[in-house]
């Protein structure tokens, strides 16, 4: 088996590696990394129906969608993510707690009695502290999730609470469960590189992996790929199936504009827009502005600043978007 440990905090980067080992080795793979503070989307998530689109924005906190199914989970510095990439004859034989009984043996070693749920999450305590997802390459398995040891449990309670009232859509939704950090049930402390570690020393004793250097043609392959997809608006927002947002906008205490907005790969294809209290504005006009657009903060912004809508309200246009988020 290859450990691979990413020196990198980039979960733009991180994700992106994960795809490129898994698609161009043959060899078991074991990987770690920890994340900068992100929320990394499942794969088929409407990724607007699953972050706090204002905290996500003023926390500095950055999207990424990955390449397996799933719930979104929130990773930080004090978070180590792990993947196990391997070739198999038989995928229908899958079994996650072949990947996830090592992590598993791993934190038990520590001290702290960790069971399985029906989902096969990890938990202490009947608290979560590790999700997991997978995909699947041809015969290539990528079974890869998370390890909360000291994160901050706060800022991911509130990256996730949503406005859902008028969204809909048939993406795969999140399954919120309550977690906590391994650092707290730890008989001896450590930090998180300290336990980062310990788990690099636990696979090379247990399972002789061996540790493999990215090559300067690894990281140039993997930076390649965080260009073309990874950080790209189209794969983190317009790769999220279609949906409907219906959404009051209240201008001030009597100025109301209902707005209906059905969107596809990210982009308005419908606009609906109600002057429920007559204020000056041309509803055909703006919903011409918001058809073609793509459903983000700028380009709505720009649609409601041709028809003068934020001059009709003491409140700024850029308030008066995020309702629609």
């Amino acid at each position: 088996m290859r450990l691979i440990l990413l020196k990198s905090n980039d979960p733009y980067f991180n994700l992106a590696a994960e795809e490129y080992y898994m698609k161009s080795q043959k060899d078991d793979i074991f990987l770690l990394y920890i994340n900068n503070p992100c929320l990394v989307i499942g794969k088929h998530q409407n990724t607007v129906r699953e972050i706090n689109t204002r905290f996500v924005k003023n926390n500095e906190i950055d999207v990424v969608r990955r390449l397996s199914g799933g719930g979104t989970v929130y990773h930080d510095l004090g978070n180590v993510n792990f993947s196990f990439h391997q070739s198999v004859e038989d995928v229908a034989r899958l079994n996650y707690k072949v990947f996830l009984e090592p992590m598993r043996q791993v934190v038990e070693s520590l001290g702290v009695k960790v069971t399985f749920s029906k989902r096969n999450d990890l938990l202490i305590d009947e608290k979560k502290i590790s999700g997991n997802a997978e995909h699947v390459f041809k015969r290539r398995v990528l079974c890869h999730g998370t390890l909360l040891f000291d994160s901050d449990l706060d800022n991911l309670e509130q990256a996730i609470q949503v406005n859902e009232d008028g969204l809909t859509d048939k993406a795969v939704r999140s399954v919120r469960s309550k977690v906590t950090n391994i650092l707290p049930h730890l008989p001896v402390k450590m930090s998180v590189v300290e336990f980062r570690d310990f788990i690099i020393q636990f696979f090379q004793k247990n399972h002789q992996a061996v540790v493999y250097e990215p090559t300067i043609e690894d990281t140039q392959e993997i930076e390649e790929l965080v260009q073309q997809k990874y950080r790209t608006w189209e794969w983190n927002y317009g790769y999220s199936p279609g949906f409907v947002i219906k959404r009051t906008l209240r201008l001030d205490d009597e100025k109301i504009v209902e707005v209906d907005l059905r969107i596809k790969k990210g982009v308005i294809q419908k606009a609906e827009v109600m002057n429920i209290s007559q204020i000056e504005i041309n509803t055909k006009q703006l919903e011409n502005h918001l058809i073609g657009c793509r459903h983000t903060e700028l380009d709505i912004s720009n649609a409601f600043k041709a028809v003068g809508l934020g001059r009709q309200s003491g409140k700024e246009t850029t308030e008066l978007v995020e309702q629609l988020f």
